[in-house]
């Protein structure tokens, strides 16, 4: 049984089969697994041109439990991608094209509580992700080297305990 999103901009559209409403599965780590890592930069080539010019143009690919990736997949329009999600899908990787916010936005932020899976958002300078559980977190800043998209993970500074005795 398969379901299918609509990632928009303005609008979040969203066909859930009641089937799929189950408990939601933990995303295997993105960075960890070289199947979806090749699909990323993959899909970051593809949008290239979307990164700098108004072109507008949103790509998309799932992935599973598994590592396992669809193909990518972009309906062609201004600021929308549709994706077809499965019941092994955990995971979503799309693109923000020039004038959109590097982050996830609040209709991300939906796709990923309603569908129950991560909802990555790649722009030309930064990998972000929605959590199913609606927290949004910077995985890293990314660069294309030598065809190979290098992502570099984002730390958070540690902030050292006041009121030491």
């Amino acid at each position: 049984m398969l379901r299918r999103l609509l990632l928009l901009k303005l609008t979040s559209y969203l066909i859930l089969s009641p089937a799929l409403a189950a408990a939601p599965v933990q995303t295997a780590p993105i960075l960890r697994t070289p199947t979806v890592h090749r699909q990323v930069t993959a899909l970051y080539i593809r949008a290239l041109v979307t990164f700098m010019t108004d072109d507008g143009t949103e790509y998309a690919f799932t992935f599973d439990v598994n590592g396992q990736v669809s193909d990518i997949q972009s309906s062609y329009e201004h600021d929308r991608t549709v994706v077809t999600i499965s019941t092994s899908t955990v995971g979503v990787v799309h693109t923000h094209p020039r004038g959109c916010s590097p982050r996830p936005s609040e209709q991300d932020i939906t796709v990923a509580r309603d569908a129950g899976i991560d909802n990555y958002v790649l722009s030309e300078y930064a990998l972000w992700v929605a959590h199913l559980d609606g927290r949004v977190e910077k995985v890293g800043n990314v660069t294309l080297k030598r065809g190979d998209l290098l992502i570099n993970a984002f730390r958070r500074r540690k902030v050292a305990p006041t009121g030491r005795a």
